[in-house]
C-alpha cells in the first residue's frame, strides 16, 4: 500500500457549470467574489462578547466557491450528484 495521501479537490472535475462545486450549488449564496454561505444546513450558533455578556446568533458556513461536498445539487435542475 502507498503511504500517499489523496487530496479531495483532485478527484472532482475542473471547470464547468456541471461540475460539483459550491459555486455551482442550489445551496450556495454569494457574500463577495470570493467566498459566499452555504445553506444546505441550518446556521450554526455562534456567541458574540458583549458588554452585558455574551450575544447568541446564527450564522451559516462560509465557504469559497471553488469548494465542494457530498451535499451538491445543481443550481439549474436539482440534480443530487
Amino acid at each position: 500500500m502507498s503511504s500517499e495521501t489523496t487530496n479531495p479537490d483532485d478527484m472532482a472535475p475542473a471547470a464547468g457549470p456541471e461540475v460539483p462545486r459550491c459555486g455551482n450549488c442550489l445551496f450556495y449564496v454569494p457574500t463577495d467574489v470570493q467566498a459566499g454561505e452555504c445553506h444546505a444546513g441550518p446556521p450554526g450558533v455562534v456567541g458574540v462578547p458583549t458588554s452585558q455578556g455574551l450575544a447568541f446568533g446564527g450564522t451559516f458556513p462560509r465557504v469559497s466557491p471553488d469548494t465542494w461536498c457530498g451535499e451538491f445539487e445543481a443550481k439549474d435542475h436539482g440534480e443530487k450528484h
